[in-house]
């Protein structure tokens, strides 16, 4: 079974499966990238003695936790200054300096207020200029200088990331996997795809097929965006959709102006729609001013029945149930009154006596 319509369906299968592709791998590829940190946040942090700080074991490398012997405030601390519009707002202790204990040696911390003992986080190049404010007095820096480990801790959340982005990274994967296995599905199987269902229903797939390639092969056709209108049908193909409405179902299209503003006052210029009602569903076309008006003449020339303009009793009519039923009606009978005056326009007429 092939034709314009199968073949459109299978190439949006294709690109979705494609896409889930692509994001699977970016995501195995970032897993593989931080291995290590994945597997030490599931681990937790691990247990160092300070005799193996001291020594710089390769056991120190990542997440470590460590119970000083003391812990002192240096009185340093990292302020966060939160401003809008160049106005401070607020500010906050975000971090504080500890010097700890381990044995005979020092070890700078940089953790939160009020921290623990015992000291959980990873070790880092010493902070330069902390180090020089605790050592600025000439005997305490030749007193201390030599005691301080080389590198200090420090205490910042290292899970928090992975708190965040773990979830996010298996929920994202999760809907690749569900998005790339129905793409699979409607690729293999084409009549299952939501906008070949309809035609495969009311057995007009192959008439509707050609209509298409006929409109299109006569180039009698207005693009915007990524819908293309043609005599029969308004398609809409993307990465993630695509979607066939007939004119013919079309009930109600207007022109949408919106007016931008910054700030809510000061106008900043203008959008441009062309919105169109079927009797199921709403395409919006949005595009440059001269665009949305040759998509609403188009459409105005080859689908006379619809309803054109926009008003509060047709919008109210449009989302009544009900009313809506009349608006259909009134549709279907402006088709008829269509195809009656086509019929009698290509029969050939009798000569008055």
């Amino acid at each position: 079974m092939s034709s314009w319509i199968v073949d459109a369906a299978r190439r949006q299968a294709g690109k979705q499966l494609a896409a889930s592709a692509i994001v699977l791998a970016v995501l195995g590829a970032l897993l593989a990238a931080n291995w290590d940190y994945v597997r030490e946040y599931f681990r937790g942090a691990h247990p160092v003695s300070t005799q193996e700080l001291i020594a710089a074991a390769p056991s120190t490398r990542g997440w470590i936790r460590v119970r000083a012997d003391k812990l002192h405030n240096t009185g340093l601390q990292i302020i966060t200054v939160r401003k809008k519009r160049g106005v401070e707002r607020s500010r906050s202790v975000s971090s504080e300096y500890f010097v700890a204990e381990v044995g005979d040696r020092l070890l700078l911390v940089r953790g939160v207020p009020g921290q623990a003992a015992l000291l959980e986080g990873t070790l880092a190049p010493r902070d330069a200029e902390a180090m020089s404010r605790l050592l600025d007095k000439p005997d305490t820096r030749a007193t201390l200088t030599s005691r301080f480990l080389p590198e200090m801790m420090d205490t910042h959340d290292y899970a928090g990331s992975a708190d965040v982005w773990l979830p996010v990274g298996g929920l994202l994967a999760l809907a690749a996997l569900v998005w790339g296995s129905l793409g699979l599905l409607r690729w293999r199987q084409p009549a299952s795809h939501p906008a070949v269902k309809p035609f495969v229903a009311n057995q007009s797939l192959p008439a509707a097929s050609a209509s298409i390639e006929r409109d299109i092969a006569d180039a009698r056709t207005v693009k915007v965006g990524a819908t293309t209108l043609t005599r029969r049908f308004a398609i809409t193909q993307s990465l993630a959709k695509l979607d066939l409405k007939p004119t013919t179902q079309l009930l109600w299209a207007f022109k949408q102006v919106t007016q931008k503003k910054m700030y809510y006052v000061i106008p900043a210029g203008k959008t441009y729609a062309a919105v169109l009602n079927f009797e199921s569903g709403t395409v919006t076309l949005n595009g440059k001013e001269a665009v949305v008006d040759r998509a609403l003449a188009f459409l105005a020339e080859h689908a006379p029945w619809a309803v054109y303009g926009h008003s509060p009793e047709i919008a109210a009519a449009y989302k009544d149930k009900r009313q809506r039923e009349q608006l259909k009606a009134h549709v279907r009978s402006g088709i008829e009154k269509a195809r009656s005056a086509s019929t009698s326009a290509s029969t050939p007429g009798v000569p008055a006596a």
